[in-house]
């Protein structure tokens, strides 16, 4: 396989396997599930701040997807070949499915539905808010940052992403 294909798939695959640790990361260490209880087999927040803890899933997303997307195009122009319309055409792709990854991890890694959960369990029951990303928007954050990375780096560093094969203009 050349290097021509090699490196945009290289930096695709790495953008779907990054969505998967930022998926853990927005999991396990960015957003706390908002505290609930059972009332007469539904699940409520147990007071305003839990309500407000509810957009929090959402808002943890796009924060991690922003600054892990932008990370990631920096990283994917350093990675990239001469040829940098397939490398932009892998970060889009990447980029989308990092954001698909990044929120089927993360809701795969949270706690269950409150409202099936609360379904069966006594009142008074302790039962924590799932996490959720509300809306379409969200899920651009993570492509959107990754294309920015990218072009920041493209259009501050000219010789970012080419190889040492690459035709240098003649010095004058």
């Amino acid at each position: 396989m050349s290097g021509t294909v090699r490196r945009p798939l290289a930096v695709l695959v790495g953008l779907v396997l990054a969505g998967a640790l930022l998926g853990v990361l927005w999991s396990e260490l960015v957003w706390t599930p908002p505290p609930g209880t059972v009332q007469g087999g539904q699940w409520f927040p147990l007071d305003e701040r839990a309500l407000s803890q509810q957009t929090g899933g959402t808002s943890s997303y796009v924060l991690v997807a922003a600054a892990g997307g932008l990370v990631l195009g920096v990283l994917a122009a350093m990675a990239g070949t001469r040829r940098e319309l397939v490398t932009l055409a892998a970060v889009l792709v990447g980029g989308a499915l990092a954001a698909y990854v990044m929120w089927q991890v993360g809701t795969w890694l949270g706690p269950a539905d409150p409202a099936a959960v609360a379904a069966g369990e006594p009142d008074g029951t302790s039962v924590p808010g799932a996490l959720v990303v509300e809306g379409a928007t969200p899920f651009l954050a993570l492509p959107t940052a990754a294309l920015a990375g990218l072009a920041a780096v493209f259009f501050l560093s000219p010789a970012a992403g080419r190889s040492e094969s690459a035709p240098r203009t003649p010095a004058a």
